[in-house]
């Protein structure tokens, strides 16, 4: 079962938030740039069939990997969600891999004992439906975030009602002891918004805007 997570935690891909990782390197805009992916990642791994504790693992070691290499991302040989994706799926064969001696060494085999683990290509254990799904989950859940901080708590309720649990606005009209006009009035008009914000953090998340150069580091003293 994948963790509960607070919806207000996913923001959209944001240059400027990619720009002071660069610049800056610091705690903050560590915690941002966390907040923005730890949990698409995390379900990934999940998706690839590891255990919750090792999908965490992943989830640090694929954004650390992502801040260290960030200078190397070129927007013009791909999108930032497929090289992302990249990462994620070579760390996800990395745990595979550490698993497997872990399980060789506690059972004694020999030196050349193998498994499919150790060969394994990583697309195989992330294939790309697999990324697309979670991708895809990842921009429902911050639409609906953005969503709900642009409008009334009443509006959203019907929205959310009647859209996400799928209850039809008669029935939330009843429920909630309303007219329905309103409940038809806020399903259809927070549906067209919610697709376009949608469509927004496709786009972004395909081809974000940015700049290149090298992430600066604290100096040691």
């Amino acid at each position: 079962m994948e963790r509960l997570v607070d919806s207000s935690r996913f923001l959209a891909t944001r240059s400027s938030l990619l720009l002071r990782l660069r610049e800056s390197g610091d705690d903050g805009s560590w915690q941002q740039f966390y907040d923005l992916y730890a949990d698409l990642i995390y379900s990934a791994a999940l998706k690839a069939g590891l255990l919750p504790p090792d999908a965490e693992d992943v989830v640090q070691e694929t954004l650390l990997t992502t801040l260290r290499d960030l200078h190397r991302y070129d927007k013009t040989r791909g999108s930032f969600k497929n090289w992302l994706m990249h990462i994620t799926r070579f760390r996800i064969a990395d745990r595979y891999r550490l698993l497997n001696r872990q399980r060789r060494v506690e059972a004694d085999a020999g030196p050349n004992d193998s498994s499919l683990e150790d060969r394994a290509d990583p697309a195989a254990l992330l294939p790309d439906q697999a990324w697309e799904l979670a991708w895809k989950e990842n921009i429902s859940e911050m639409a609906l975030a953005e969503l709900k901080q642009t409008t009334s708590a009443q509006t959203y309720q019907y929205f959310h009602c009647c859209v996400v649990e799928g209850m039809k606005p008669a029935e939330v009209a009843r429920i909630l002891k309303v007219s329905k006009t309103p409940v038809y009035l806020a399903k259809s008009r927070l549906l067209k918004t919610y697709r376009e914000i949608i469509a927004r953090l496709e786009k972004e998340g395909s081809a974000p805007n940015l700049p290149q150069f090298q992430l600066k580091t604290k100096k040691s003293k």
